[in-house]
């Protein structure tokens, strides 16, 4: 699994780069509009290759055979429900697990999104979450218009392709400049063929991005949030912890996973989860570099006076245990252990005395007080003024319903779902 990456997407963005043949940059540039942009600016000027994107798109937006409605939207309600701890467990739980895989975190630098700019790689993560939970995001809704693609499909292909775009970069040996992003961004008004090693068996070499490390950040949005959610004392029945790794395991398909690496249930998901971290788990640089930006960043929420406290180190600690802490820097010695011991004893001593009936859990209330900050900081992106549609691309709408063409299915846009934006008492300007 090491060796197979996403077949699908690897050919449709080889495909994109031979109908673009231009600078590596230049190709990015516009590839980077399509995905990130939504809606209109996924046909930005009919540019090379967006024929092709929305052919993929057409073509895997289908759920699996297997996929249950019903589990599906018990999980995205547990989500929903729990919006604003799990946010913060994104960030404190889920993203260290995936710094801590040795191989795989020099991929994440590689793109000079994550060490530069941690804030940007979690908004765009919680955003695909948040989009896979909402209503009707990835099971229609009665009413809801047949033809358009449900808005957690929409990021689920949106990040599997980003995902080729990076596996290609990494392979070619090329890193895009973090002006890049900051430059797409800023205009969508949000600051030959490549061979991929698939071959004889002999000739079979890793892959990045591949599929074990996809398996593995998987479980990270599944098994590791609700283990994170169970830690802080919110009570969830046998069938929410099933509900929520079945959601994963349907948006696993969607973006290329393989059913083989899809486990059958909550208890399944965890012995694949710590079989995975054995083999993948270990120090490296780049992971402490990951980690060290990511808890600088999470630190500016927390008020002047308290910030020496480091709690997003107390925090990734107490969630992913001290010796997957200590990989990624973050070691329990002289005054850092004492400070430890005093952020986990009170949280220790009230769970051991206080009756089973009792919901209060002041770690819970330590990460309402981080998450109120960061959600609210990341959907103050809708109050921006978004660009109008370039005249090129509303000439080619009017010629396509003059000659009576549908509309292909193309992503909505970066809008926060409304159940965020209510969260962070915000509501879009529309």
């Amino acid at each position: 699994m090491r060796c197979e990456g996403d077949p699908p997407a690897d050919e449709a963005v080889a495909a994109m780069f031979e109908a673009t043949d231009r600078s590596p940059e230049e190709t990015a540039r516009i590839l980077l509009r399509q995905l990130l942009g939504g809606g209109h600016y996924n046909a930005l000027l009919g540019g090379p290759g967006a024929e092709l994107l929305e052919q993929f798109l057409r073509e895997h937006r289908k759920l699996p055979p297997w996929a249950d409605p019903n589990l599906i939207e018990q999980a995205q309600h547990l989500c929903r429900n729990n919006l604003v701890v799990g946010s913060v467990l994104l960030a404190v739980a889920s993203l260290p697990e995936c710094y801590l895989d040795a191989r795989g975190a020099p991929v994440l630098t590689s793109t000079g999104q994550l060490g530069e700019q941690p804030a940007r790689r979690l908004r765009h993560t919680s955003h695909f979450v948040f989009s896979v939970c909402a209503p009707g995001g990835l099971v229609p809704r009665p009413g809801d218009d047949p033809s358009a693609v449900p808005v957690g499909i929409e990021k689920a292909l949106t990040v599997r392709l980003m995902h080729a775009l990076i596996r290609r970069f990494t392979i070619e040996g090329y890193r895009l400049p973090e002006s890049l992003y900051q430059e797409v961004e800023h205009e969508l008004g949000l600051d030959q063929p490549l061979s991929f090693g698939i071959g004889d068996e002999e000739e079979r070499v890793p892959v990045p991005i591949n599929q074990e490390d996809q398996a593995f950040v998987s479980l990270t949005f599944s098994y590791v949030v609700v283990r994170g959610l169970e830690r802080m004392g919110i009570k969830l029945t046998p069938q929410d912890r099933d509900a929520y790794v079945h959601l994963w395991n349907v948006v696993g398909h969607v973006m290329g996973l393989r059913r083989e690496l899809m486990p059958d249930g909550y208890e399944e998901a965890a012995s694949l989860f710590h079989a995975l971290k054995q083999r993948l788990a270990g120090p490296s640089a780049e992971g402490k570099a990951l980690t060290e930006a990511m808890m600088g960043w999470i630190n500016e929420l927390v008020p002047r006076p308290l910030r020496s406290l480091n709690l997003a180190a107390e925090m990734m600690t107490y969630f992913i245990g001290t010796e997957s802490a200590a990989m990624l820097g973050i070691e329990q010695r002289g005054l850092r252990w004492v400070r430890h011991r005093a952020f986990t004893f009170p949280l220790e001593l009230i769970a051991a005395v206080k009756p089973e009936q009792v919901s209060f859990d002041p770690l819970a209330m330590v990460v309402q007080y981080l998450a109120g900050p960061m959600v609210k900081r990341f959907v103050a992106e809708v109050e921006r003024n978004r660009p109008p549609p370039p005249p090129e691309y509303v000439e080619r709408q009017r010629q396509a319903q003059a000659e009576g063409r549908g509309a292909a299915p193309r992503p909505s846009g970066n809008e926060w779902p409304s159940y965020v934006l209510d969260s962070a008492g915000r509501r879009p300007l529309h």
